[in-house]
């Protein structure tokens, strides 16, 4: 299992809405987050994110 398009729009997506925070940082930033599809009625209507990491 690798990277796939959807990783990539997932990606966007963070960096869109959180990307902003990571601007603010001096120097070096990493954030490691899992994502997810958020469904109703099996329909894909958003994405959810949940950081693991962050440093600094």
């Amino acid at each position: 299992m690798g990277l796939s398009g959807d990783d990539t729009r997932a990606a966007a997506a963070y960096v869109h809405y959180y990307g902003k925070e990571l601007l603010e940082e001096f120097g070096n930033a990493a954030v490691v987050v899992r994502w997810s599809w958020r469904y109703y009625q099996s329909y894909k209507i958003g994405i959810d994110f949940y950081t693991i990491a962050k440093w600094p």
